[in-house]
């Protein structure tokens, strides 16, 4: 096991994020389909996202 893969509303912040990977964990959610919930996520510590749009949400991920 070298990482987990959960629902993304299971993540509720970093100390969460931090904890997986404390444990030598990789951290990835899904489906994440919202740029914010996405930049959220990301900005907390979870490794990588599955989205059902990939090019609308790296699209919108590269916008300040």
């Amino acid at each position: 096991l070298d990482g987990l893969d959960l629902q993304a509303s299971l993540v509720d912040g970093a100390a969460f994020a931090k904890a997986i990977r404390d444990a030598g964990l990789a951290l990835y959610v899904y489906t994440v389909n919202d740029a914010a919930e996405a930049r959220r996520l990301l900005e907390i510590g979870v490794d990588a996202v599955t989205t059902d749009a990939p090019a609308a949400l790296q699209a919108l991920l590269r916008t300040p």
